[in-house]
């Protein structure tokens, strides 16, 4: 149940706050009041798709609150819900479910299941054939039966797609074969391995440079070891300077032992060094590793960029050579399997269908029964059923049919009806789902309902969503007073100049101030003593 409403900054609304029971209740004002910026309101603290033209002149951002007492799993231990959201002049949105920041997706995730907004939208979806499978579906319960029909679908299809593409012409599989096999020969004859590349160019670099690698060699083997006064003469003559005296002093023995030590490692590299230097040039290897960098060259640039993406290829070309190789063995199998899943899918429709049959047979006869109460007595209204090809919904097309003159043949909904009888129709279609759907929210609101009705089908739509309002809570936004006289509570919004702009307002209204507006619904700003009698009258 939507408790509590609360606005700031949205249009001509400065502040505003709510306070909502359960039952029936009514907005109600001036054309022009603000009427529709409350469901606005609504829509955006549910998450909907709202503009940042909604943001009051001069301000930075647009706040909704919504508070629920439901059964939620986000609510908290008491049952309550806090949805806000704030819209900023920059497009930025920040929500949050009681004090956890979420998305406005999560928002309206969570909105969804709370309260279900039923406007102009609605009936405008009941003229298009397209959505008429979506009522009979929400009223069936056959959510189990279309997830299995789906899986049913979804498997045979896949299984079509798989014996189209092994069905392929004969000579394009030997032309496709051909391909791979020329693409396979080449990598396994290349046989590129994994780090190969750059062991090669690193190998290709030091034959590039042999010549400078050993002149620089022979310079530094002649300074460690090569001419009289080398470092190694020098270390040497230090070596034994130091050990001659180092018996007599401990310092001058741990200095002899070092220069001895540097003196081995200037030996041995001095030893690397000369090894270094005799070493020959190898044109015949230079060439050799060019040509195969080559090689690998325009393997990477063929296959992917890189030696394992090559080798990741070689793979899939293997595994694709063997699938037409296969083909016709794995083409049998999926026609086996396809036998399977088509009786598989005919089941899953007909149940389906069996579901949805008797669906629509009882959303015919109650959607009659309400229409009969909303002074359309004599109207006939069926939801027909049709088979068609297999689809992503099912094996069924849905129409809505209605003959408003008894003497004549049902017709398509979307051809005949006028705009009252589609808002009664709407309120009816809604009213049956809401008693027989497994997914419609406990608080319903209705926005422009009355659109095309007055006198006696007003009263009835009035009645209607009274009656309506004992298994939901139901908040209507009303011109007619025949409807807002049925209502438990009642809010009027007012628009007035402040001077500096206009400025709405919300304000719940007692009986005395029920019976002020009521009479100013019937006979505008003209208030007499007669109209408030009959106001009071219809309160009772």
């Amino acid at each position: 149940m939507l408790c509590k409403l609360a606005i700031r900054n949205i249009a001509v609304i400065d502040r505003a706050e709510i306070t909502l029971s359960d039952g029936f209740t009514v907005l109600t004002g001036e054309t022009g009041a603000g009427k529709s910026l409350i469901i606005d309101a609504i829509t955006m603290v549910l998450g909907g798709r709202t503009g940042r033209d909604i943001i009051r002149a001069g301000e930075k951002c647009a706040i909704a609150e919504a508070a629920f007492f439901c059964t939620h799993p986000a609510a908290d231990e008491t049952g309550m819900l806090l949805l806000r959201r704030e819209l900023y002049a920059d497009g930025r949105n920040l929500c949050s479910v009681n004090g956890q920041m979420v998305t406005v997706s999560g928002l309206r995730e969570i909105g969804d299941t709370l309260l279900a907004l039923h406007g102009q939208h609605d009936t405008e979806k009941l003229m298009h054939r397209s959505s008429h499978l979506a009522y009979v579906d929400s009223f069936a319960k056959n959510k189990a039966e279309r997830e299995a029909y789906a899986d049913a679908y979804h498997t045979r299809q896949a299984l079509l797609a798989e014996i189209q593409k092994l069905e392929q012409d004969d000579g394009e599989k030997l032309k496709r074969l051909d391909m791979l096999r020329f693409w396979i020969e080449e990598i396994e004859t290349a046989s590129p391995q994994i780090g190969e590349d750059d062991a090669l160019t690193e190998k290709r670099d030091y034959l590039r440079h042999i010549e400078k690698i050993r002149l620089s060699a022979a310079q530094a083997y002649g300074a460690l070891c090569g001419e009289e006064g080398s470092a190694r003469d020098y270390l040497s003559a230090a070596a034994r300077a130091l050990e001659a005296a180092s018996d007599f002093d401990a310092r001058l023995k741990t200095a002899a032992e070092a220069v001895r030590d540097a003196l081995y490692q200037t030996e041995e590299t001095a030893g690397i060094l000369m090894d270094i230097g005799e070493e020959e040039t190898d044109g015949q290897a230079l060439e050799e590793t060019e040509a195969r960098l080559d090689i690998l060259h325009k393997l990477k640039s063929k296959y992917g960029g890189s030696i394992e993406a090559v080798l990741s290829h070689l793979d899939a070309l293997r595994r694709e050579q063997e699938d037409i190789e296969t083909a016709d063995a794995r083409l049998c199998v999926c026609r086996q399997k396809l036998e399977t899943a088509e009786k598989t899918l005919a089941a899953a429709a007909a149940a389906l269908s069996e579901k949805r049959q008797k669906a629509a047979a009882e959303i015919s006869s109650r959607v009659e029964e309400e229409l009969g109460e909303l002074d359309m007595k004599k109207v006939r209204f069926s939801a027909e059923i049709q088979p068609k090809e297999y689809g992503e919904s099912g094996a069924d097309t849905v129409e809505f049919f209605i003959a408003t003159n008894p003497a004549e043949a049902p017709k398509p909904l979307t051809k005949i009806a006028s705009g009252g009888e589609l808002s009664r129709i709407c309120l009816a279609l809604q009213t049956v789902l809401a008693e027989g759907s497994e997914e419609t929210p406990s608080t319903m609101i209705f926005d422009e309902i009355d659109t095309g009705i007055s006198g006696r089908a007003a009263q009835k739509t009035g009645e209607k969503l009274q009656a309506l309002a004992k298994r939901r809570q139901i908040l209507c936004v009303t011109h007619l007073p025949q409807i807002a006289a049925k209502a438990d509570s009642q809010f009027t919004i007012d628009k007035t100049d402040t001077g500096n702009g206009f400025s709405t307002t919300v304000t719940p209204l007692d009986r005395e101030g029920r019976i002020r507006e009521l009479a100013r619904m019937i006979s505008g700003d003209s208030v007499t003593e007669k109209t408030l009698e009959t106001a009071e009258e219809m309160l009772k």
